[in-house]
């Protein structure tokens, strides 16, 4: 196996979203999060954003249109703790998620109508990238989400004509109008909350997404029969798709509480049994058990953990040659939210997942496939639905 990546998904939708569009005053810390921790970032969501229509749209017709999103601004992350029986705690309503962007548009247009000798256009939308679509919104919600919950910033793009867009010599304008089925979501989940030397220290992921739709169509200066004065292109969709990104919230504060950490991905993450690992025992020391498949090992240290019903967590190994590994899937949520897990291998060889037993003996098959597998297991209320699996 020359590498493996082993995902935990998200099966069905957000535990706990918060929406707004804009913000009232009154629902959102202005000055700076409150509390006797105090964390605060801001950072630029769509850095590494390349979004657009991959190509013309539609694929025939007497008009196709390219268009390609610019997209810049900040996010404004921030919220508060409070010491409570010793330990840090999230200050209620204390959290903002606060965006200031925009984005603007360029992209290419190609109009034939089709008519032996007349005008036709194929080149960039002049002046298209100089109008600028404000994305504005904020909310406020309780630090620190780590038990699952997320909170969500929704901007609602309101109905926007932009100025029609004459085409140099060619007999008419390109009118473009933003859908008010556009929207940009910024989703923010806790991962970690931590005390070190009476330093606190916050992380997340934040997942950017959304869907712009523009609406298009060609105003011809003269009446073309069959086509009439208006050449009406289908709806562009443009997906707002960008990789969860881990994020740290830093604080300068300091506060007299003892070390601690609580999260899904603080590290040192509980065995499935919930009992506190034993530090003087190494793993390394276990004697080999033999599984199911000749000449492999059955490992018993756990190579990474994910959750399996929030997020898209992730865990690799490169290695050559073949032979089990041992990955843990945790509950992240106390939800019903049933629980997957997804392998990739490359280069694309069959692989296998068993579900493993404490002794890592009589396992059981539950996926198999070439390149990729994956299973899904619902989740049990009152049970601890943690797993662990064996990959070969």
């Amino acid at each position: 196996m020359s590498a493996l990546k082993t995902v935990g998904f998200v099966a069905v939708g957000l535990c706990a979203v918060l929406i707004a569009c804009g913000g009232d005053d009154d629902e959102v810390t202005k000055n700076g999060p409150d509390g006797a921790a105090k964390f605060k970032t801001t950072i630029e969501p769509f850095s590494a954003a390349k979004l657009g229509t991959n190509g013309y749209q539609p694929k025939t017709g007497p008009a196709q249109i390219s268009l390609d999103v610019n997209a810049k601004g900040s996010l404004l992350i921030q919220g508060g703790g409070d010491i409570a029986d010793g330990k840090l705690v999230g200050r209620v309503g204390s959290g903002t998620l606060k965006l200031d962007a925009g984005f603007s548009l360029e992209g290419k247009l190609k109009v034939n109508t089709g008519i032996p000798g007349a005008p036709t256009y194929d080149d960039s939308i002049p002046g298209l990238k100089d109008i600028s679509t404000p994305l504005v919104g904020e909310i406020s919600f309780s630090p620190f989400l780590i038990d699952g919950k997320s909170a969500e910033l929704v901007v609602s793009v309101p109905t926007t004509a932009l100025p029609e867009i004459k085409l140099g010599a060619f007999p008419g304008k390109l009118a473009l109008t933003i859908s008010n089925k556009s929207e940009i979501h910024m989703t923010f989940l806790g991962t970690c909350v931590s005390v070190s030397g009476k330093k606190p220290a916050w992380t997340g992921d934040l997942t950017p997404s959304g869907t712009l739709i523009v609406d298009a169509a060609v105003n011809l200066d003269v009446d073309v029969p069959t086509l009439g004065k208006q050449i009406k292109l289908p709806s562009v969709t443009i997906p707002i798709k960008l990789v969860a990104s881990a994020t740290d919230v830093p604080s300068t504060s300091t506060i007299d509480v003892a070390d601690a950490s609580e999260g899904p991905r603080c590290g040192g993450a509980p065995p499935p049994d919930g009992g506190t690992p034993d530090s003087s025992k190494d793993d390394a020391d276990d004697p080999p058990q033999t599984c199911s498949k000749a000449s492999a090992t059955c490992p018993s240290a756990v190579i990474g953990t994910v959750r399996g019903d929030i997020g898209t967590d992730e865990v690799s190994l490169t290695a050559a040659g073949f032979g089990w590994v041992r990955v843990h899937v945790d509950e992240g949520s106390k939800d019903d939210t049933p629980l997957k897990v997804q392998v990739e291998v490359t280069p694309s060889l069959p692989v296998s997942i068993v579900t493993a037993t404490a002794s890592c003996t009589n396992t059981k098959g539950v996926a198999a496939g070439t390149g990729k597998a994956s299973t899904t297991w619902a989740d049990k209320e009152g049970v601890e639905d943690a797993r662990d699996f064996l990959i070969y």
